[in-house]
């Protein structure tokens, strides 16, 4: 599997720079960090390190040529690309089948819950200002693997750095979502993890609680002040029937 190898940043503000000389040649083969390239921008000449392992396939620029940051350097075969190949043709299957994906993950989250354990999707979170998308550089976990929480799942590579993804939980990876060398987006699923624990649900009965609480204490109030009302409306008819009998005594004594 060929990748190509893009020109991070290289300075604040820096949009291009000036091919001084390959440190490599095309069919040669170097390792992670060799230096590849001398660039000099306006402001420093800078060496360029590989961020993979492998063969160089193609130089895309001359010496003397002017390279874009964020345009592709060369290209070049990862060692693992062969062993990783089939793996990358079923990442990108799946990627384009999310949907089934999903549902597939929700039904093994069904049948995972009567034994405890449910299964969930680990979403990359942001890794950088303005940053949208990434390279998978390295797995650092398998499927059927138990991982524990923080510990670092994935390398990826933005156009600033190489950042190692930690895991949130502790649990079984399910299932990887990509492969080596393809590109991920921020906020969409990076894999799979059967975590114990069931499911949190919301209980409608508690959301009712409250209005079902208010409820009664305003039927209790309403109740309170009947209760007044027709108490006090019992005091005055008592006055008015003693009224009413002390006043009848006093015309019979006339």
């Amino acid at each position: 599997m060929t990748i190509e190898f893009i020109l991070p940043d290289i300075g604040e503000g820096i949009v291009e720079c000036e091919l001084l000389e390959w440190l490599v040649s095309e069919g040669e083969h170097i390792e992670e960090d060799q230096p590849v390239a001398e660039v000099m921008t306006d402001k420093a000449t800078v060496q360029i390190p590989a961020m993979h392992a492998g063969v160089v396939n193609k130089l895309h620029y001359a010496v003397g040529d002017i390279a874009k940051v964020h345009a592709p350097l060369f290209s070049m075969t990862p060692d693992d690309a062969d062993a990783n190949s089939d793996t990358h043709e079923d990442a990108q299957a799946e990627v384009k089948d999310n949907a089934s994906e999903t549902a597939t993950a929700n039904d093994s989250a069904s049948s995972g819950a009567s034994n405890g354990k449910h299964i969930e999707d680990f979403i990359l979170p942001d890794i950088g200002e303005g940053i949208v998308e990434c390279e998978i550089v390295k797995w650092n976990v398998a499927e059927g693997d138990e991982i524990e929480e923080d510990q670092a799942v994935v390398e990826v590579m933005t156009d600033k750095a190489v950042v190692e993804i930690p895991a949130k939980n502790a649990g079984t990876v399910h299932r990887l979502y990509y492969a080596q060398g393809d590109i991920a987006k921020v906020h969409s699923a990076l894999f799979a993890l059967e975590v114990a624990g069931e499911v949190t649900t919301t209980s409608g009965t508690n959301d009712e609680s409250p209005s079902a609480n208010n409820s009664a204490s305003s039927v209790a109030s309403q109740s309170s002040v009947n209760t007044q009302t027709n108490g006090s409306s019992q005091q005055s008819a008592q006055l008015l029937l003693q009224n009413s009998a002390t006043a009848n005594t006093s015309h019979l004594s006339l």
